[in-house]
């Protein structure tokens, strides 16, 4: 059966699942009441019996190079008492987390895991499951999915990336991407205070400051931006590529493609002068000593104790919560920076699914997918998982989390495999306006051309490939992406903006433009 027909048929279970939960629940949607089982209900007449679910987490997960148990488990396991208590009461079921103790190679955590039977979910992403299938017990969750987690089988969800030859063996969970979203400037005060703090909105704001940044002293006589002394700017290429192509009125179909939408067409950025003015903003900051790929990876500049490094003076991000999981002192961070939004406030979103959890096949798959689901999905529950037990490791302070630190360590996104973004809390450090714009980013994303599924839209990625012409003009793209991407190595040797596209090709590059523009009119109908 072809996976479209497979989507056909999960949708039509799924309609069936809505109509009969829906009689026995007084007629609520179990999309909306989470705490409805689907296929299975949940009431005094239909109760589930107790389950516990033991959860295998491999320490690289979590981040810990520890062989030991992971610095801050007491912590984790308070987060876990807590919510077994919301589990228990609502599918009656509990979860043990386990963690593998810490190694580095694939090999040796699946020997780990298999060394010990009691297990029913590994939250381990296999690179090729089909090879693990016998070994690890991995159930095949092709028919369980649609029963007890009919949300994955939505129509504006992607599902290609989660079949292994046209079966589904890996538990996925819904992620939002973005075909554009807001832009985040972050600046030191002191620097933003002494430019009079303007109002900044385009990249010619953004170039206002960062000239004004080279030309001025603080008050201990250094340059607000200047290399020499570990003051820069921070400035991908693709957030200044974000910004421009924003302000000029275009929005994104892949960013890392080039192509964008304006009033409903289609457009080839390389025939605009949009990427070749981004390149010539970045040169002239390069030329002055503004800018340090060294800074590029976030943990290396957030501010942290005892740190005798200046840090950043400005940077450019696109909005989004995993910029500021390096943070690890946020009244620091304040103290020294001012976050706030740049352009526009339009969100554009597609949902895609991405494998995560290996279910095994031990008799329980279907309460460990019901489990998976009920804590990603329920409101609560996940916002427990994500952030800890109001009180005692975060609290409200003007509407935004501020965390409650021990021995300096937080449970801020300890797990991250479950946590579900769209349930995202202001955290003390986010711009002003962020909890809405996540509100508007996974519940109110704008159509990016009517009549089209948002979802569907890059699919031209994967069609071209099929056609050696169509794929070798999108392997050129691919390779002015990636020279763009690592900008620095390209300025540092005088490359001008001309050579790194001269091998584009532009009758091939058009007639791609021309199949993509075939494709998406097709998806209309």
């Amino acid at each position: 059966m072809s996976k479209r027909r497979k989507v056909l048929v999960f949708t039509l279970i799924y309609c069936l699942v809505l109509l009969l939960t829906s009689c026995q629940t007084g007629n609520k949607d179990p999309k909306q009441e989470v705490d409805v089982i689907p296929g299975v209900g949940f009431d005094v007449e239909n109760p589930l019996e107790f389950k516990r679910i033991y959860i295998k987490i491999p320490a690289t997960q979590l981040g810990f190079t520890s062989e030991n148990v992971p610095n801050g488990y007491n912590l984790r396991m308070e987060v876990v008492e807590e919510a077994n208590k919301i589990l228990e009461e609502k599918i009656n079921t509990v979860i043990d987390i386990e963690y593998i103790p810490y190694v580095n190679k694939q090999e040796e955590i699946l020997k780990k895991l298999n060394a010990n039977d009691q297990v029913d979910v590994i939250d381990y992403r296999l690179q090729d499951p089909k090879e693990y299938i016998k070994d690890l017990n991995i159930a095949d969750l092709t028919d369980l999915l649609p029963v007890y987690y009919p949300e994955l089988m939505a129509p504006d969800v992607d599902l290609d990336s989660v079949y292994t030859d046209g079966r589904i063996y890996q538990l996925p969970r819904i992620s939002t991407s973005a075909f554009q979203q807001r832009t985040c400037l972050v600046i030191d005060r002191e620097f933003y205070k002494a430019a009079k703090e303007p109002s900044v909105e385009t990249m010619k704001d953004v170039m206002a400051l960062y000239k004004f940044g080279i030309e001025h002293e603080n008050e201990q006589g250094d340059k607000f931006l200047d290399g020499d002394i570990n003051r820069h700017f921070i400035c991908p290429f693709f957030d200044v590529l974000r910004l421009c192509i924003q302000e000029n009125g275009y929005t994104p179909l892949a960013i890392n493609t080039f192509f964008a939408v304006k009033d409903g067409e289609i457009i080839d950025l390389f025939e605009t002068d949009i990427i070749e003015n981004c390149y010539h903003y970045l040169a002239d900051m390069y030329s002055q000593n503004a800018l340090s790929q060294t800074f590029l990876n976030w943990i290396n500049w957030a501010p942290r104790p005892n740190s005798k490094l200046p840090g950043l003076s400005m940077a450019l991000t696109s909005f989004g919560m995993n910029s500021y999981y390096a943070i690890k002192d946020p009244d620091e961070f304040n103290r020294r920076y001012v976050t706030m939004f740049i352009g526009e406030h339009d969100p554009y979103s597609y949902k895609t699914l991405h494998p995560i959890f290996n279910i095994c096949d031990n008799g329980n798959a279907d309460r460990s997918v019901i489990a998976c689901r009920y804590m990603y999905e329920n409101k609560e529950l996940n916002q427990m998982l994500t952030y800890g037990v109001e009180g005692k490791h975060y609290k409200f302070v003007e509407n935004q989390i501020e965390n409650i630190w021990h021995d300096s360590r937080s449970v801020f996104n300890w797990w991250p495999s479950i946590v579900n973004d769209k349930f995202y809390l202001a955290m003390d450090y986010a711009p002003e306006g962020a909890e809405q714009y996540v509100k508007d980013f996974y519940d109110h994303p704008k159509q990016v051309i009517s009549g089209v599924n948002n979802g569907k839209l890059n699919s031209y990625v994967n069609l071209a490939k099929a056609d050696q012409e169509l794929n070798d003009a999108m392997e050129r793209r691919q390779e002015v992406y990636e020279t763009l991407y690592f900008y620095e190595k390209s300025l540092s040797k005088g490359i001008p903006y001309e050579e790194i596209v001269s091998d584009l090709g532009k009758s091939r590059q058009r007639v791609l433009l021309e199949f993509i523009k075939e494709h998406i009119n097709n998806l209309k109908g």
